[in-house]
C-alpha cells in the first residue's frame, strides 16, 4: 500500500515538508523501501548532495549508504593494481555480493551490517549496524553499474568540469585521507580519471536527472528540493520517462528535458 497524495493534508500556511514526512511515516508502517542512487565522477559533489538530501528528508527516515564502505582490496585481482597499488576507482574493488545482500535485506525491511572502510589500508576495519529506513540513498562513483540496474529507484548523475574536479580531489585527499600532493595527483590522473571516462561517464545515460557543475549552497539547496519534488511525484509510477538536465545560472535553476527545451525554476 502506498500513500502518494501529498496535497491531501496540506493547509494554507502549513510547512510544506509536513506532507512528505507523513508519507514517510505511513510507508514506514507498511514497510516499503524506496531507493535514490547518486553517482558521477570523483569529487563531483556526490557525498555532499547525498548527505544534504538525507538531512532534508529526515535522517531518522533515511538510510545513507556510501559505496566507499564496500571497497576491499582483497577482492581485486592484482592484474588491476597500478604500480602495486589497488585500483580503488575500479568496480572490481567493491564487495558486490555483500552490498547486494544488504540491499536485499533493506528491501525486506531489515537492518544490515555496513563495513567501515579504512582509506589507508584499503579494506574494512570493522562493521556498523544500520537500521532499516523507508528511503535508502546509495551514493558512489559506481552507483549506476550494471549490478544495480535491477533495483528500481530515482537515479541522479553529477557532471563536473575536469579542472574543478581535479582541484576538489587534491584538496579532499590531502585533508581527509592523509595523502601527499604527489600521491593525490598520481591517483587522480592515472587511476581515477581513466576509470571515470571508461566506466562512470557512460552511465550518465541511465540517469533520470543530470546535474551540471554542482557548486554553492544555493544551487545545492535548489537541487535537493528538485530531487525531493521529483521523488514525491514519480515514485509510484516510476522514473523511466524522466530525462532531466539541471543547470544553475544567476540564482535560478534551469531545467531542461534532454530531448526538449529548457525553462527556469524559481
Amino acid at each position: 500500500m502506498r500513500f502518494t497524495n501529498r496535497n491531501l493534508f496540506l493547509d494554507q500556511g502549513m510547512n510544506l515538508q509536513f506532507p512528505f514526512f507523513l508519507f514517510i511515516f505511513l510507508n514506514y508502517l507498511y514497510g516499503e523501501t524506496h531507493f535514490i542512487f547518486i553517482t558521477g565522477g570523483s569529487a563531483s559533489g556526490k557525498t555532499t548532495l547525498a548527505k544534504t538530501l538525507s538531512r532534508k528528508l529526515g535522517e531518522t527516515k533515511t538510510c545513507y549508504l556510501s559505496l566507499d564502505s564496500y571497497l576491499d582490496k582483497r577482492l581485486q585481482p592484482e592484474s588491476y593494481f597500478i604500480n602495486g597499488v589497488p585500483n580503488f576507482d575500479h568496480p572490481s574493488m567493491i564487495n558486490w555480493p555483500l552490498l547486494l545482500e544488504g540491499i536485499d535485506l533493506l528491501r525486506c525491511g531489515k537492518a544490515i551490517d555496513v563495513p567501515l572502510y579504512d582509506f589507508l589500508s584499503w579494506k574494512p576495519s570493522g562493521y556498523k549496524r544500520m537500521d532499516w529506513k523507508p528511503v535508502v540513498i546509495i551514493e558512489g562513483i559506481h552507483a549506476a553499474q550494471n549490478q544495480l540496474d535491477s533495483i528500481p529507484g530515482l537515479r541522479v548523475f553529477l557532471h563536473i568540469p575536469e579542472d574543478l574536479q581535479y582541484k576538489r580531489r587534491i584538496e579532499r585527499d590531502m585533508a581527509e585521507r592523509g595523502y601527499s600532493l604527489e600521491t593525490s595527483r598520481h591517483f587522480f590522473l592515472t587511476i581515477a580519471l581513466p576509470c571515470q571516462k571508461a566506466l562512470v561517464d557512460p552511465s550518465r545515460n541511465k540517469a533520470h536527472i543530470v546535474i551540471e557543475r554542482l557548486e554553492g549552497q544555493d544551487y545545492l539547496d535548489k537541487a535537493v528540493s528538485y530531487i525531493i519534488k521529483t521523488f514525491e511525484e514519480n515514485h509510484k509510477t516510476g522514473y523511466d520517462a524522466l530525462k532531466i538536465h539541471l543547470q544553475y545560472n544567476q540564482g535560478k535553476l534551469i531545467e531542461k528535458n534532454r530531448e526538449a527545451t529548457s525553462h527556469e525554476l524559481q
